[in-house]
């Protein structure tokens, strides 16, 4: 038996030589984390659809389908429940109190008020705040995406290819800042 101490906290771990304990150790965190996120995320699920109920996308779908889709691009953790928030504030009378009341971290309500598109700020400085944010970025990207994989359904209405072109510019600008 081997003990082990990482971030102040001592784990024991039988260890036979074929897996790292520091690996193990990682391992158990990141899952004992992984949990943590999944709880938050439900409770954040529940919030948005009840913030969201009675909206609807300009395709016609319930709104909360949007958050959803954009959460699909995440795995786990804070991306997913910034993910499934991300139009909260903007979009419904939520506040910042009451996301902080359902669990989100500093970090988190960083990234979401960074994803709150404000009365009289261009588009594109929008998009620059954000995308220097790992967790607001990330969560726009996959946003704009989703958005762009939906176009189709609202080709018909004339803003639509004033949409696309916003938005295959933000993700340029986001991939393009992202590698540099």
């Amino acid at each position: 038996m081997k003990r082990i101490v990482l971030n102040g906290f001592a784990y024991k771990q039988e260890f036979d030589g074929v897996e790292n304990p520091i690996s193990l150790c990682c391992k158990y965190l990141e899952k004992t984390n992984m949990m943590q996120y999944k709880d938050l995320y439900e409770r954040a699920h529940a919030f948005a659809t009840q913030k969201h109920s009675g909206q609807l996308r300009k395709d016609g779908l319930p709104y909360i389908t949007h958050p959803e889709e954009v959460a699909s691009f995440f795995d786990d953790g804070a991306e997913k429940v910034v993910a499934i928030l991300h139009d909260v504030l903007e979009d419904t009378d939520a506040t910042e109190e009451e996301l902080r009341e359902l669990g989100c971290t500093d970090d988190m309500l960083e990234a979401l008020r960074l994803l709150t598109h404000g009365d009289g700020v261009p588009y594109m400085d929008y998009v620059k705040a954000a995308a220097a944010n790992p967790i607001a970025r990330a969560v726009k990207l996959a946003d704009l995406h989703h958005n762009l994989s939906t176009m189709d359904a609202i080709r018909n209405l004339p803003y639509a290819p004033i949409l696309e072109k916003r938005y295959r510019e933000a993700i340029a600008y986001i991939e393009r800042d992202t590698q540099e």
